[in-house]
């Protein structure tokens, strides 16, 4: 992927060189999140903010394009051709357009990411699942979140237990190897958590104080697939 955006980017600039045309290399922002607790200076006259920028920053969106830039500028670094010349110089005085969100916690900072990529361009739902599924929500209004959270550790049990009938099959973050996607599972077992009539139905109002346990679930996940797995044994893959 960096390679591609970083040819992209190359002959994007060569263009202007040849044509005397401007480089529109990015139309969108890059999207930056950090913590802030600091005061912000507001200037209302020339509408903009004052802060002391943190050390410490997230790339949401736009780590692709940063990375490409940064890959290509090792490549012309020491070189002394024309071109090389000029896309040294290009690079040194390009400024990325930023939109900064700030205070914005994992499941935000998730929210937008998601918005922007599935609403925008395509990305992998799996990617979307295991964003969602990094932490656990306390918070009786934040259901939907609590349960994805329990299904990314099932699957990602499933996926990772050399008992498991599924051990190495699943594709984690949709890529790789495997025979089902880490977002197919998902989309099975999430509703089977929040549902009243599921059969994994979770009241995560009873769970304040920890993670509920959900070790029964992979255990039942588990028995489930290797049941299969044995039953159609002519049908399941096997390891090795």
């Amino acid at each position: 992927r960096v390679n591609e955006i970083k040819t992209f980017i190359r002959n994007t600039i060569l263009k202007e060189k040849n044509s005397d045309l401007m480089s529109v290399l990015f139309p969108t922002a890059m999207l930056i999140a950090f913590d802030y607790d600091d005061d912000i200076n507001v200037d209302e006259e020339k509408m903009t903010l004052e802060f002391e920028f943190p050390e410490v920053v997230y790339i949401v969106d736009g780590q692709h394009r940063l990375w490409s830039m940064m890959e290509l500028y090792k490549d012309v670094e020491n070189a002394s051709d024309g071109d090389s010349v000029f896309i040294k110089k290009f690079l040194e005085r390009f400024k990325f357009n930023c939109t900064l969100l700030m205070n914005f916690d994992m499941w935000e900072q998730a929210q937008v990411f998601a918005s922007v990529n599935f609403k925008q361009k395509a990305v992998n739902k799996s990617l979307y699942y295991d964003i969602y599924g990094m932490e656990y929500h306390e918070e009786e209004k934040d259901r939907e979140k609590s349960a994805m959270y329990v299904a990314h550790q099932i699957i990602k049990e499933l996926n990772r237990n050399k008992e498991s009938a599924l051990y190495g099959y699943i594709k984690m973050l949709g890529t790789g190897k495997g025979y089902v996607s880490q977002s197919c599972l998902a989309d099975a077992m999430i509703p089977s958590i929040l549902s009243e009539q599921g059969i994994w139905y979770v009241d995560f109002e009873s769970y304040t104080d920890s993670t509920p346990l959900y070790s029964h679930m992979i255990v039942e996940a588990m028995s489930f697939f290797n049941a299969v797995a044995e039953t159609f044994s002519e049908m399941w893959p096997h390891n090795g």
